[in-house]
C-alpha cells in the first residue's frame, strides 16, 4: 500500500514540475485544481520514514512529496553521512521540515550537537514534531530566527503551496500570499551565543539569501570545517557574487576537476574549510 501511495505522490510531483513554470499554471483555476486533487490523493500532514528517521511533512508540498518518496537531495544526505560522525557539530541553516537536521542528529548521537535555524513559524511546527518523534531534544537546538548580513528585522515571504520561504522579495514566486516580520541575526552571532568553537558541517539553504547569510558568517568562518551552500536561481549578479565569495576562500571546481564559471549556476557548493581554505567542490542537483 505504501508503494502505491508513494507512486501517486511521485506522479503529482512530476506533473507539478512540468506545468509549474508553463503557461498552464497561469490559467485561472488550473493550479487550484491541481492542489485540490493532490490533497485528495496525498492526504493531510503525516510522519514518513526518510533515511532511517521520522520526518513530519505536508505531502502536498513539493519538498514534502520528495521526502515521502525519498527523492529529496540525495547528494546532501550522502554528504551529511560522509562528514558527520559520533560527537560532531552540525549547523543546519534553513532547516525547514528537519529532514537533514534529523539525519545529522541521528549520526552525531547524544554526544553531538545540532543547531537548526528556521525563521518560518509554520515550518518550525513541522521541525519540532520531527525532533519530538525521534527523541532528539538532547542534541538539537532550534533557533527561530532568520539569518542575514546584519541583525534586526526582516520580511519573510511565505508561499501558499510551497515549502520554500524567502527573505528576498526578488526570489519569492507568485505563490506568495503573505509576508510577516521576523527577527534576523548573523550566523556569527548565533554561533557565539551558542558557544560553539568548532563546526564539522554547516549547511546553508536560504532560498536566494545565500550571499547575505555568508556575509553574516564572515567573522566565524574559521571555526567551520565544511560549508555546504545551495546557490539558488535568482539575480544573475548575486549568484556570481556568491560564487566569487567562495572562490576567494578556495579553488572552485566540479567533481570531474573542471573549473566552474557562473554559467554552471545554480548549484550546490561544498567548501572544505579545515585550516586554510584548500578546496571547494561544486556538486550539481
Amino acid at each position: 500500500m505504501n508503494d502505491i501511495y508513494q507512486s501517486c505522490v511521485r506522479m503529482f510531483n512530476k506533473i507539478g514540475m512540468r506545468f509549474g513554470n508553463s503557461y498552464l499554471s497561469r490559467v485561472p483555476g488550473v493550479k487550484r485544481t491541481y492542489y485540490t486533487l493532490k490533497r485528495l490523493v496525498a492526504g493531510s500532514d503525516r510522519f514518513t520514514e526518510y533515511h532511517g528517521v521520522q520526518v513530519y511533512v505536508d505531502p502536498v508540498d513539493e519538498i514534502g512529496g520528495r521526502i515521502i518518496c525519498e527523492e529529496h537531495e540525495p547528494d546532501t544526505v550522502q554528504l551529511i553521512r560522509d562528514l558527520l560522525s559520533e560527537g560532531s557539530t552540525f549547523v543546519d541553516v534553513g532547516a525547514h521540515y528537519g529532514a537533514m537536521t534529523a539525519i545529522g542528529a541521528d549520526i552525531v548521537g547524544p554526544a553531538g550537537n545540532v543547531i537548526a535555524i528556521e525563521p518560518n513559524p509554520k515550518s518550525r511546527r513541522y521541525l519540532k514534531r520531527t525532533i519530538d518523534s525521534n527523541d532528539f531534544h538532547n542534541r538539537v537546538d532550534v533557533v527561530p530566527i532568520a539569518v542575514g548580513a546584519d541583525s534586526g528585522e526582516t520580511s519573510l515571504y511565505i508561499p501558499k503551496s510551497s515549502g520554500r520561504t524567502h527573505t528576498d522579495a526578488r526570489t519569492a514566486t507568485n505563490r506568495t500570499t503573505s509576508s510577516e516580520k521576523v527577527k534576523q541575526s548573523t550566523i556569527h552571532k548565533i554561533i557565539k551565543r551558542k558557544n560553539i568553537e568548532n563546526i564539522d558541517l554547516m549547511k546553508i539553504d536560504v532560498e536566494g539569501a545565500e550571499l547575505a547569510a555568508l556575509h553574516g558568517l564572515n567573522d566565524s568562518i574559521d571555526c567551520v570545517e565544511n560549508l555546504c551552500v545551495e546557490i539558488h536561481a535568482g539575480g544573475q549578479m548575486e549568484m556570481k557574487d556568491t560564487l566569487q565569495w567562495l572562490q576567494r576562500r578556495g579553488d572552485v571546481h566540479k567533481l570531474d576537476g573542471t573549473r566552474v564559471t557562473s554559467a554552471d549556476l545554480p548549484a550546490t557548493v561544498l567548501v572544505e574549510l579545515s585550516g586554510d581554505v584548500t578546496e571547494t567542490l561544486l556538486r550539481f542537483d
